[in-house]
């Protein structure tokens, strides 16, 4: 069952606040941790519950209230939900180590034209975005396998399937030994959006630990939008 946002009393031990979110996968294998642990050496009594959602279940999520908010790296456009960028990233490679190409400072997606590709499953966003640019530099992109999670394209690398497409918000150099992560000359930029519901306003915790989230991503070097403090206040 998951936690209902709010404070909880603990058996005698006192209370503690329980931040309850959603986020989009990739989001969940650097950033959000990295806000987490930031977020509990200040403040040590708050819980979390996480959950990893599509974008499709998001809605859902905040106006039935079990979230709190969500973090998603595609807008959501209803009519009562807020929707906020608040930074960007790109589309990456991963390679196996030595791979032919890995010592490029960026690959091109004509040099893909002999490699099996993992990309994106064809009903996510992205994927008509990526056919469009690879159509436009004379390829035909045709994916040997196509995944909804860049943990499972990571696995098949590993396992020598071939190379994959993923977010960049997805890499974690200390979970990716043996990996290459590579640039791609594809001009779609992905961003991450604060999701919140126009009937619920945030708690100060969830305002604090948002404000956590955009500084992670700024640390981690992704370029930030101006803070939203129009919904977030502190």
């Amino acid at each position: 069952m998951t936690a209902k946002p709010g404070i909880i009393d603990i058996g005698g031990c006192g209370r503690e606040w329980v931040s309850t979110f959603s986020a989009s996968p990739s989001l969940g294998l650097s950033i959000i941790p990295t806000a987490i642990s930031a977020y509990k050496a200040v403040e040590p009594a708050v819980r979390f519950s996480v959950r990893t959602s599509m974008i499709d279940e998001m809605p859902a999520e905040l106006l039935g209230k079990s979230s709190e908010f969500c973090i998603a790296i595609w807008p959501v456009e209803h009519p009562n939900l807020q929707c906020t960028p608040l930074f960007k990233g790109r589309l990456k490679l991963i390679l196996p180590d030595g791979h032919r190409l890995a010592d490029n400072d960026i690959v091109v997606p004509n040099e893909l034209h002999e490699e099996q590709v993992i990309s994106f499953i064809s009903d996510l966003r992205i994927s008509g975005l990526i056919r469009n640019q690879f159509q436009n530099a004379g390829i035909v992109l045709d994916p040997i396998v196509e995944v909804s999670r860049s943990k499972l394209a990571c696995a098949l690398v590993r396992k020598n399937v071939g190379v994959a497409l993923i977010y960049s918000f997805s890499v974690d150099n200390d979970l990716w030994n043996g990996f290459v992560v590579k640039d791609i000359d594809i001009d779609i930029p992905v961003y991450a959006y604060l999701l919140t519901s126009n009937f619920s306003p945030l708690s100060a915790f969830a305002q604090r630990f948002v404000r956590q989230v955009y500084n992670a991503a700024e640390d981690l070097g992704y370029e930030t939008f101006y803070f939203p403090r129009g919904i977030v206040s502190s």
